[in-house]
């Protein structure tokens, strides 16, 4: 006969299961679940728009013209449409589908909608990464993260390094795409004087542009 004690252990084992699994498919639920982002039809035209403006900051760069370019969010995220991949990402079984950048009168959003599976079941997620512009002089800036979100789920900053390896996957098939931002010399978030929307501003010196090159 079963004793009292082993009842109560196998009672008390099959609780534990039970909160493991409900755990587990509540924290897939909440890092699975879509953003509400506005796309602003992201379309071929203001993607070579994005285009012609690199080509003139890079050719502004060789010629050593002090000036600037701007981007609007719809001419970002249109140029960003083409780096949507169906390939895994080389050694991590994630999948990039897509990408698309937010822009805020101080900092920028990025967005990578990308698949990978949980418990050997496909799991959607959206990887969310809001960062600020440090500028420390000409050509010396970087981006820190402010916040970092999976889903609706925020993720405190003591587990952002556990994160890496996922979000190195995720970002090497844009390599090709965002190569250019290597030679930036100094670059700025601000307003649109005419819509009054935040755009980006791409400088070939800092901190003041004293022309529009584009």
């Amino acid at each position: 006969m079963i004793s009292n004690n082993t009842k109560r252990v196998g009672v008390l084992l099959g609780v534990l299961v039970a909160l493991v699994v409900v755990g587990a498919l509540y924290f897939a639920f909440e890092i699975s679940r879509d953003v509400n982002f506005d796309w602003e039809n992201p379309n071929n035209i203001e993607a070579a728009e994005a285009r012609r403006k690199l080509k003139k900051y890079e050719t502004a760069l060789v010629k050593h013209q002090d000036g600037w370019v701007r981007f609007s969010q719809l001419e970002i995220n249109s140029y960003l449409m083409s780096a949507t991949t169906n390939e895994l990402a080389e050694g991590a079984g994630y999948q990039l589908r897509r990408v698309g950048v937010e822009l805020t009168t101080t900092n920028a959003t990025f967005y990578s909608w990308g698949e990978t599976h949980f418990l050997k079941l496909p799991l959607s997620f959206v990887l969310q990464r809001t960062f600020r512009i440090r500028q420390g002089g000409t050509n010396v800036w970087d981006l820190p993260i402010d916040e970092l979100k999976i889903g609706d789920l925020e993720i405190p900053k003591r587990f952002w390094p556990r994160l890496k390896p996922a979000i190195h996957a995720l970002d090497r098939p844009l390599v090709d795409y965002l190569g250019w931002a290597t030679n930036v010399q100094a670059l700025l978030i601000t307003k649109n004087e005419i819509s009054q929307r935040p755009e980006l501003r791409l400088y070939t010196y800092s901190p003041i542009p004293p022309a529009d090159i584009h």
